[in-house]
């Protein structure tokens, strides 16, 4: 018997195949010939003090991981300031890793990846997240090339204090489909876009006011013919760039807000960006994680610009009176005529059914996790698709 694939999307904890394989015969058999259970390994070495024997364990450990989970693509998570102690066993299994995420590392860990020669063909997903030197030669012109040994790289995670790092780091930028970039300081913005394909989404999160002290001014245009898809997440950092931003084939750009002090600010700049700068904008998504810092006005001055009629899917997290809102939207004069989705926090599903009768809506609600709103769509071609989303007190 083999666990169902189903189940596999479940985010597992590093000891549930333990927990599994020691409940009973019938589970232990489920767990030994579900191989996916193994392929998320979590490879915690403190420090460079470990007494043999528990290095000694932790070898054991990982050959028993490795082994049982055969040829299953391996979700490698790296953690501690010796790794490189254990790096060893894996990298003959170089062909298998899917996905890596390296935090809190003290080796020179990338360095040492490309030295070893090997390629990363099934690799999709690099997370780094470090507050430490992961090349070597970081104040030098050294550089670590990536693009052949990761031939297959469509994911890039970067939360590194030390900006340089990134600039030395040769990554197959244009074939991303994601580029979340966060703790951005001094990186140039337009270097970063430029290096991405159209299909690339980009994220930019906890940016600050150093990347105008060291990088563009003010008073610089920010053009770019290349981003589809944009995410911003600052309150300093955000409204600056959008206020500057052109970006002509962009078609889906989030706009989160954490600065509750210049809320205003933020929210004009936004409907400045709709107005001048999103030509070909199809999906807003607009969110606060700081309350409800979205007024009625605001949504209304958004879906009124230019732009904001040619919205085929909005989603709003967090706005003061979305009920208000609602009401409002259903008024003929105010209604987005492309509009076919539209998400919703915080709202009973009778009163949007009460409240858009005249639009037909078709009401779902759905569980979703904390930045995440990957739902499926439905065609909707005489209504509306209302999708009311929460969050879930337990995990399915």
């Amino acid at each position: 018997m083999v666990l169902p694939a189903k189940h596999y999307e479940r985010d597992f904890g590093w000891n549930d195949a333990w927990v599994l394989a020691r409940v009973c015969r019938r589970w232990r058999n489920v767990a030994l010939n579900s191989p996916q259970l193994w392929s998320r390994i979590v490879l915690w070495v403190p420090g460079p003090n470990l007494k043999t024997e528990r290095l000694l364990g932790l070898q054991r450990t990982l050959k028993i991981f490795l082994d049982r989970a055969r040829c299953a693509p391996l979700c490698i998570r790296f953690q501690g300031s010796h790794i490189l102690d254990v790096l060893d066993q894996l990298l003959p299994l170089a062909s298998q890793w899917k996905e890596i995420e390296l935090f809190e590392l003290r080796d020179p860990f990338l360095s040492t990846l490309v030295k070893a020669g090997v390629q990363f063909t099934s690799l999709e997903t690099l997370e780094i997240v470090s507050w430490a030197e992961l090349l070597e030669g970081t104040d030098g012109t050294s550089t670590v090339d990536l693009r052949q040994s990761m031939p297959s790289l469509k994911h890039f995670v970067w939360d590194v204090q030390d900006w340089r790092t990134l600039r030395k780091l040769l990554l197959p930028w244009s074939q991303l489909r994601t580029c979340s970039i966060q703790c951005l300081r001094s990186i140039d913005f337009l270097w970063i876009l430029s290096l991405l394909s159209a299909d690339t989404h980009i994220s930019f999160v906890d940016a600050n006011d150093a990347f105008y002290r060291h990088g563009a001014s003010n008073s610089d245009e920010l053009t770019t013919s290349n981003i589809a898809s944009l995410s911003i997440c600052s309150g300093t950092f955000g409204a600056p760039v959008l206020q500057q931003l052109v970006a002509p084939r962009l078609q889906k750009l989030v706009v989160s807000h954490r600065n509750n002090g210049k809320a205003e600010s933020h929210w004009n700049h936004t409907i400045s960006f709709l107005n001048d700068g999103g030509f070909h904008l199809k999906h807003l998504r607009l969110q606060s994680s700081l309350g409800p810092t979205m007024k009625t006005e605001h949504l209304l001055e958004i879906i009124k610009s230019p732009r904001g009629h040619d919205l085929m899917r909005l989603d709003l997290y967090y706005i003061s009176d979305p009920l208000h809102f609602l009401r409002t939207l259903a008024n003929k004069d105010e209604w987005v005529p492309n509009l076919r989705t539209l998400a919703l926090v915080g709202v009973a599903e009778v009163d949007v059914v009460n409240i858009l009768a005249e639009r037909n809506p078709i009401v779902r609600i759905l569980d979703f996790p904390e930045w995440e709103w990957d739902f499926p769509e439905k065609i909707v071609e005489n209504g509306l698709d209302v999708v009311i989303l929460h969050r879930p007190y337990f995990p399915k």
